[in-house]
């Protein structure tokens, strides 16, 4: 059988391979553009166990149909789910966010307004704009960052 015998009478089967195809090949580039044909194809492979009129136009015209419908119903759906961005995510990568608020204790005396806090497991350089010395164990507060020392106050 020659290649365009076989796509002129396709098998279900084979509309199930191609679907499986452009779906390998959409995860490798992650565009959405193969997406839509992946997904038609896989439907028609689906429709078509019910046999069409039996003719390869047919499918091929549905197929066309299916990937444009697909496209333009999907496409806003999948521009909302692949474009969100790291704003999305409130203090992902942002040292300060992540720290603001948090609670530890003085791990050793802070000397001239630096010194170094525990916060969970985690000791950090910091320093306080208070005027009086925090001792070893007291309860801090962080209330900014300057690069990676942070700021804080006693509680």
């Amino acid at each position: 059988m020659d290649i365009i015998g076989f796509l002129s009478d396709m098998p279900f089967w084979a509309w199930f391979v191609l679907g499986a195809v452009l779906l390998i090949l959409e995860i490798m580039t992650g565009t959405t553009f193969l997406l839509w044909p992946a997904i038609a194809a896989g439907l028609l492979g689906l429709i078509t166990t019910v046999q069409l009129d039996g003719q390869w136009l047919t499918q091929w015209l549905l197929f066309a149909a299916l990937t444009v419908g697909l496209g333009i119903v999907g496409r806003p759906y999948a521009d909302r789910w692949f474009n969100k961005t790291i704003t999305d995510k409130p203090g992902l990568n942002d040292f300060a966010a992540g720290k603001l608020g948090k609670r530890g204790t003085v791990a050793g005396t802070f000397e001239a307004g630096q010194g170094r806090v525990r916060l969970g497991d985690t000791e950090w350089s910091a320093r306080t704009l208070q005027s009086s010395p925090l001792t070893d164990g007291a309860a801090v507060e962080v209330v900014g960052t300057d690069g990676t020392v942070l700021i804080v106050n006693a509680i």
